[in-house]
């Protein structure tokens, strides 16, 4: 948490602003007329080709390996012939307009379970990107889109093939590591992939759904009203048993972290936890076998400083806490700009998905979480920082302070948002 003093701005000053008239009754006929004849115009042209914001609805597949080069489909409402521009955001990756044809597309008004047409575009992610979800608009000629979303990631990305793959007997064979990119496209959808593993092997699997769909525009589809995909992850023997289940991890988008119990096959299968269906409804699930960082504590770091943080990770049983695998605590330094960063940290297994550190010109605390009450609250200094984590049930931290009156206090929380 943030907070800093400020004033409140002073009253608004009105100014007046004298116009001269000059001319003659003729010039200003004149001027109505030609003011006439272009809105004429204009209404005339708008009457002939019909502009519109340009709705995208789906992105396939939904997830591209860092430091590869493929070629994407892109839904929308209404044309995206003539694209010229897509804007990433954070920037980094490149994607063109890959159709070598136009696409004229009749005006229709989009109906719910109507997801336009799709168009190829040519995707470019460096090497050096790190894995995340990006957001990026499509421009064209018209007009800008809607925002959609694309997941980077670390692994190889492997795509549902078509057919029927909703029972271990049909399940699609996936290696690990992977990003298995797949939609649950109607009610009822359920998606099984087969896995190898030994006993003892730790796995992570983490499904992207709800992150990389939240922007899309006319996602409810026909009645009961149901929007994102609200995911479910299960892992089975092969005598159907249950090894692990995760329902909520970041919002709607769930996580699971198993032991093995033996040596063998696998299936994990994902679905939505309504059994709801949407061609919309695309995911990515990476599965690796490193544990999933959560991320450091404390997460502030003042600009040009270092600080001994504490890596939050995932455990066996989807309990957070430190793994054996990776250093429990690390020195993260806070150079570059001002603001949120992302940062990885190296371990023998490979480097960590990246953490939200926030860099920050403010200088930063820690409570030791002992501010309960009223007579326990931790006092801080304006224009200053706090980090700190609520490990029980019904905590309730307290902050002292020194105001003036008039003054106005800022206090900006950053907790779900970054994951």
């Amino acid at each position: 948490m943030r907070y800093r003093t400020g004033h409140l701005w002073p009253a608004v000053t009105n100014h007046r602003l004298r116009i001269s008239a000059r001319g003659t009754a003729a010039a200003i006929r004149s001027l109505c007329t030609v003011s006439l004849v272009a809105l004429i115009a204009a209404t005339a042209a708008a009457g002939e080709t019909k502009i519109s914001f340009r709705q995208l609805t789906k992105t396939w597949p939904i997830a591209v390996q860092r430091g590869t080069s493929v070629d994407l489909q892109v839904w929308s409402h209404f044309t995206l012939d003539g694209s010229h521009t897509t804007f990433f955001s954070p920037p980094g990756v490149q994607m063109t307009y890959a159709e070598t044809e136009p696409r004229p597309v009749e005006w229709t008004d989009p109906q719910e379970s109507d997801i336009g047409e799709s168009y190829r575009f040519h995707c470019d992610v460096p090497d050096d990107q790190l894995p995340g979800v990006y957001e990026y608009r499509i421009a064209t000629s018209q007009s800008v889109s809607s925002a959609a979303h694309l997941l980077v990631t670390d692994h190889p990305v492997t795509l549902e093939l078509p057919g029927d793959n909703g029972h271990p007997s049909v399940a699609q064979a996936v290696p690990v590591p992977a990003a298995v990119c797949g939609t649950i496209d109607d009610y009822e959808d359920v998606d099984v992939y087969g896995i190898s593993g030994n006993e003892g092997e730790e796995l992570v699997f983490e499904i992207f759904a709800q992150r990389v769909t939240r922007s899309i525009h006319c996602m409810a589809i026909e009645y009961p009203k149901i929007h994102l995909m609200d995911s479910m992850l299960t892992l089975c023997n092969t005598d159907g048993e249950v090894v692990g289940m995760d329902d909520n991890f970041q919002g709607g988008d769930s996580c699971l972290h198993c032991r093995l119990p033996a040596d063998g096959e696998y299936f994990l299968e994902v679905r939505d936890t309504r059994y709801a269906g949407n061609p919309r409804y695309v995911y990515c699930v990476e599965i690796n076998r490193q544990p999933r960082v959560i991320g450091a504590f404390p997460m502030a770091v003042r600009a040009g400083e270092s600080a001994e943080c504490e890596l939050i990770t995932s455990s066996p049983g989807n309990t957070a806490g430190t793994s054996p695998s990776l250093p429990a605590r690390v020195a993260l330094s806070a150079s570059g700009d001002y603001g949120w960063q992302w940062t990885r940290v190296a371990t023998d297994s490979g480097p960590t998905q990246p953490i939200h550190l926030l860099v920050s010109d403010d200088p930063q605390y820690t409570s030791d979480g002992s501010n309960v009450s009223r007579d326990t609250a931790m006092s801080l200094p304006p224009d200053s920082g706090v980090n700190a984590r609520l490990t029980q049930p019904r905590t309730t931290h307290w902050y002292r302070f020194s105001a003036k009156k008039d003054q106005v206090r800022v206090f900006d929380v950053n907790s779900q948002r970054r994951g």
